[in-house]
């Protein structure tokens, strides 16, 4: 579709120059309505620089895809092309950033609030003049929501829909309805890719809550949650993401995303003490850190690994030494590349030997795995296969955690909200994802948070948030498993959270740490 240039616009309809229409929440969807397009839009003066559009785009591209569920990546830089940074005629007087056209010459749809009729040419493929009536949105919010309702509910994309978290192949499918140029999907990827708009895709507002510890004995026995103070202040804390690790020196050292977003970390003396919440340094800054999630592990030399998801959706490791001493904060380089990894989950193990296992869930939700080496080296990230396919598998949430005897136990949150649990043995084989069955049924566990953690007697602890944010916990032993009871809260009753960690200790005792509901 080509945008008409001032010239062009002394030919409009007067009749036909502008019907104010209001927009109805009630007004059935046309679906029949296409986005079409054959040519970039025609800029004017007033156009936005890059990075102001990229800067307005985003808060709107991440609340279609809370809306709708698709890549708030594809429609950043769909509206990026389409718009020519905001700076199309389009754009700039009628807030339309999609070249969407009316579904009549009175007919907007629910969310436009009327017409207006341009001079444009229609390509398929050979391109011939024509008029044709386009939409005209009160806000650019209105326009990107606009284009939500339509892939969502217009049968012309329904063959992308299974797409939606993928970014890439979702817009080669929109692509087959939307473009004419054989090369259309081609330029927004390369778009997305050149930008990194995939980090659009992962993180959003993530609720604080109030932050509990409490330690399960090795006789089975729970000592019962009591809050954690805040920074600097003996009142209870609240945080966003937990971590913990225990120590072979009997000390734990805890890591939180707190209320405002910072990553902080404090240590639990063997006695019980803690030493107070500290904020941990940025990635080549002095500022506070801040993430959306964390992850840490102790070493037997009494070092701790940190893996965080930064604020800006990147995976960052560093390692604090045994006197305290932190290296800072470094980015992963994703899978096939040397670019930052970008991630929605991050778990770390320690394993003898020095060596460490991350795995993250990506920002295509695939669960990744990779190892650093006792000299500091990484293996670099691999897909982990799904349950009963050699497809990689998808999740939501991931925790892994290291056996005396060098092996690995995994769970995830898979994307079906299934609890799935596997191994990974000393020479580097995957025993395959298997479903956990729930408490009191055979049928497969379904949650929204992980943790599991092991011990030197060869058994792990699985702490889950489940589906109905209850805490549930059950035990593997080295045949089998336990089945799943609940936690008890402060008041007796069974406790409700939205964020477990645990981490077991020599001495086959559990640090558990969550966060309430």
């Amino acid at each position: 579709m080509k945008i008409p240039g001032r010239a062009a616009l002394l030919g409009i309809v007067a009749a036909a120059a502008l019907s104010a229409m209001a927009p109805s929440a009630q007004a059935a969807p046309s679906n029949d309505e296409l986005l079409t397009t054959t040519a970039p839009a025609t800029t004017t003066s007033s156009a936005r620089s890059q990075a102001d559009y990229w800067a307005a785009a985003e808060p709107r591209a991440r609340a279609v895809k809370a809306e709708y569920d698709i890549p708030a990546s594809v429609t950043a830089a769909q509206a990026a092309h389409e718009s020519a940074y905001g700076g199309s005629r389009l754009a700039a007087e009628f807030d339309n950033h999609f070249g969407m056209k009316c579904v009549s010459a009175t007919n907007p749809g629910p969310i436009a609030v009327g017409c207006r009729s341009l001079s444009t040419e229609e390509c398929q493929p050979s391109c011939t003049p024509t008029t044709a009536y386009f939409r005209v949105y009160a806000t650019m919010t209105d326009s990107f929501r606009d284009y939500g309702r339509v892939l969502t509910t217009s049968s012309n994309y329904t063959h992308a829909l299974p797409y939606r978290h993928d970014p890439r192949e979702f817009i080669r499918q929109v692509a087959r309805s939307y473009a004419t140029d054989p090369d259309y999907a081609t330029k927004i990827i390369a778009m997305m890719d050149a930008n990194d708009l995939y980090r659009y895709d992962v993180g959003g507002a993530t609720q604080h809550a109030p932050m509990y510890h409490q330690i399960r004995a090795a006789d089975g026995t729970w000592c019962g949650f009591r809050s954690l103070a805040g920074y600097q202040t003996t009142l209870p804390g609240n945080a966003k993401d937990v971590a913990v690790a225990a120590l072979d020196d009997g000390t734990a050292q805890v890591l939180i995303i707190g209320a405002d977003d910072v990553v902080y970390h404090e240590i639990r003396a063997a006695n019980g003490t803690w030493s107070g919440f500290q904020p941990l340094a940025g990635n080549g800054t002095t500022a506070p850190a801040k993430g959306k999630q964390v992850s840490i592990t102790g070493t037997a030399d009494g070092t701790a690994h940190v893996v965080i998801v930064g604020w800006d959706d990147r995976v960052y490791h560093q390692v604090r030494a045994a006197d305290g001493t932190w290296t800072g904060f470094q980015p992963l380089a994703g899978n096939g590349t040397t670019l930052p990894a970008v991630g929605k989950d991050v778990a770390i193990a320690a394993l003898p030997g020095g060596t460490a296992q991350v795995l993250i869930i990506g920002a295509d939700d695939v669960v990744y795995h990779e190892i650093r080496t006792a000299n500091g080296t990484w293996s670099g990230f691999q897909p982990l296969a799904g349950n009963g396919t050699t497809a990689p598998a998808k999740g939501k949430r991931v925790a892994i955690a290291g056996m005396t005897d060098g092996t690995a136990q995994v769970v995830i949150v898979g994307w079906d909200d299934r609890i799935y649990h596997q191994i990974r043995d000393t020479a580097g084989g995957w025993s395959g994802f298997q479903p956990v069955n729930g408490m009191n049924t055979t049928l497969p566990a379904a949650g929204k948070d992980v943790a599991i953690g092991t011990h030197p007697d060869g058994t792990a602890q699985l702490l889950v948030i489940g589906s109905d944010d209850g805490i549930y916990h059950r035990i593997r032993t080295t045949t089998s498993w336990t089945p799943f009871t609940t936690v008890a809260g402060t008041d007796g009753t069974p406790a409700k959270g939205s964020r477990v960690a645990l981490s077991g200790t020599p001495d086959n005792t559990a640090q558990i740490l969550i966060t309430g509901r």
